[in-house]
């Protein structure tokens, strides 16, 4: 028993010594990652110390970030550690659970969050969540530069492969626009998946990129070759989506259309023309511009000023079904035009793309 009495004083000695080193810091709160048993607390105590132990680990990590102190594992040199601040050090309660709390950290902003949920496995998710947005946080600060999400990245390499896909020669250029095609599904895919929630479905007109469309080039009437649409005469400028129990031929007498609207703020330079189709009792109704004179695009002119039989026969439409990827062909009426040298090459008026066409915006035409 003897031996076991000078054992215990020679441990006790020993801790005396350790916690003698601790007090020397000049410190007020002690915070170690494992026990510290009864004896140490009651010396701390004693020093007016507070002693905080069996510390979470990554805790003690964080900690000493915010409160701008490192961790010691010796205590030989107390010039050489760096001690941490803070203005206040509670208990609190939370739920069942007792907590630490400290508050007024030295090196700026932080914060404890806490997640409660009904389930572990609400709390997993959440938890991961959460993840996922700090490291997003937290590489956006090493990092500031954004790559966007939802198809973008694709969009923009898919205009540079149609941008490559112009400049190619012959039939490896279609390749290359159906690689571009490939690389538009994707967020087209993610639109859908999200029902769509991206599109502004009152707006359901937008211009198409005329190099889709295959027109008669300048020696077709030699080699019936087509050639890839380089531009545009006009460009769109609105459209109208009507409801009416016939066809609607007088848009410039209809009070309050896009046409006598557009009359009260345009020059008296400028041109707006309309193409017009129905489909049972709706008219979908096209609107373009030109920027420059008539008098600069002379087959415009031509066609403008012409009568109906010339129009007739000089004006064709060009369906292209993107769904299927097919060019449906052009107009029955078109077989006859461009019969002379002087109406080649091709120009076509303007473009328009079409989709989510809802009859439920159409517009009911007053009688």
């Amino acid at each position: 028993m003897a031996k076991v009495a000078e054992l215990e004083a020679a441990e006790k000695d020993k801790m005396r010594e350790k916690v003698q080193k601790i007090i020397s810091h000049g410190i007020n709160c002690f915070v170690n990652r494992q026990l510290s048993y009864n004896f140490p607390e009651e010396l701390f105590a004693d020093a007016g110390i507070l002693a905080i132990e069996h510390a979470d680990f990554d805790g003690i990590e964080r900690l000493a970030l915010v409160t701008g102190g490192e961790i010691a594992s010796t205590f030989d040199n107390p010039e050489s550690v760096k001690l941490g601040h803070c203005k206040l050090i509670e208990e609190i309660m939370i739920s069942e659970d007792k907590l630490i709390h400290f508050s007024g950290v030295e090196l700026g902003q932080a914060c404890t969050i806490v997640l409660r949920g009904a389930s572990l496995h609400v709390l997993d998710e959440a938890e991961r969540s959460l993840h996922d947005a700090l490291c997003v946080l937290s590489q956006t600060v090493n990092d500031s530069r954004v790559l966007l999400g939802g198809g973008w990245p694709e969009m923009v390499m898919a205009k540079a492969v149609d941008e490559l896909a112009k400049k190619t020669p012959g039939k490896r250029s279609h390749e290359i626009e159906a690689f571009s095609r490939a690389l538009l599904a994707i967020p087209t895919i993610i639109a859908d998946n999200a029902d769509n929630a991206g599109l502004d479905r009152n707006r359901c007109h937008h211009r198409k990129d005329p190099s889709t469309f295959l027109i008669r080039g300048e020696t077709h009437l030699e080699d019936s070759k087509k050639i890839k649409a380089k531009g545009t005469l006009m460009q769109m400028v609105a459209a109208d989506w009507l409801k009416s129990d016939k066809r609607e031929d007088d848009l410039g007498g209809r009070p309050g259309g896009i046409v006598q609207v557009a009359s009260l703020i345009l020059c008296e330079d400028d041109e707006i023309t309309y193409r017009c189709t129905r489909v049972n009792t709706f008219n979908i109704v096209l609107y373009y511009m030109m920027d420059t004179p008539l008098e600069n695009a002379p087959l415009l002119e031509s066609f403008v000023k012409g009568d109906d039989a010339y129009r007739n026969s000089r004006f064709k439409l060009i369906p292209y079904i993107s769904k299927l990827d097919i060019d449906v062909g052009s107009s029955t009426v078109a077989r006859g035009a461009a019969n002379t040298p002087e109406e080649l090459p091709e120009y076509l008026f303007g473009t328009c793309r079409l989709n989510h066409l809802d009859v439920s915006k159409a517009v009911q035409v007053k009688p």
